[in-house]
This record gives C-alpha cells, sequence and structure tokens, in this order.
C-alpha cells in the first residue's frame, strides 16, 4: 500500500467545513459528511483507502491532500514520474 501527498488545487465546490480534516491547524470533524474521492487528469479516479485534506490557505496560504492506501501497481503507475521515499 502507497500513501501520497502534495499541494491540492481545489475546484469551486470546494469547501473546507465539508472537505477538510485540519482547517488552519484545527481538527474538523468530517462524520456525515461529504464522502470524498482522489481523480487524476491523466488516471481517472484512484483507488484507495481514504484521503484526507488539510487546508491552512487563511495562514499559510496552502492546501494539501493525502491519499491514503493505494494498491500497487496502481500507485506505481499513478506516481512512477515522482521520486522514491528513502527514509
Amino acid at each position: 500500500m502507497g500513501v501520497a501527498g502534495g499541494r491540492f488545487v481545489p475546484t469551486p465546490d470546494y469547501d473546507p467545513r465539508f472537505h477538510a480534516f485540519v482547517i488552519d491547524g484545527d481538527y474538523n470533524d468530517l462524520e456525515g459528511k461529504a464522502q470524498l474521492s482522489a481523480c487524476s487528469a491523466e488516471f481517472g479516479v484512484l483507488r484507495c483507502e481514504g484521503l484526507a485534506i488539510e487546508d491552512f490557505n487563511e495562514t499559510v496560504q496552502e492546501i494539501n491532500i493525502i491519499i491514503l492506501g493505494m494498491a500497487y501497481p496502481e500507485y506505481e503507475t499513478a506516481f512512477a514520474s515522482h521520486a522514491p521515499y528513502k527514509a
């Protein structure tokens, strides 16, 4: 299983109150709110166990997404152009 993260560029439908797990450092309880999925312009829907959006737009003008539990080989295909993590 792979984990990937990076900058998130939202669509006009994005609302941090309904989509972000963290808003400017504060945990946002998303129970019963929107179910999210990750989608790539190149690969379509990315099958994964879950994802999280961390919205720090007000404090540092940055929104990040973390994609959790992507199975191989889909992970390797979708992120082939990125350098592998080395501990």
